[in-house]
């Protein structure tokens, strides 16, 4: 149980990052 919490902490963290990178990468578009 204890592993399967820290898994969806990772799996969390993951997307937070995916989605961070996304952000940036469609702010670099509109810029050019």
């Amino acid at each position: 149980s204890h592993l399967e919490a820290s898994a969806d902490r990772a799996g969390e963290a993951i997307e937070t990052v995916g989605g961070t990178a996304d952000f940036h990468r469609e702010r670099r578009t509109d810029e050019e």
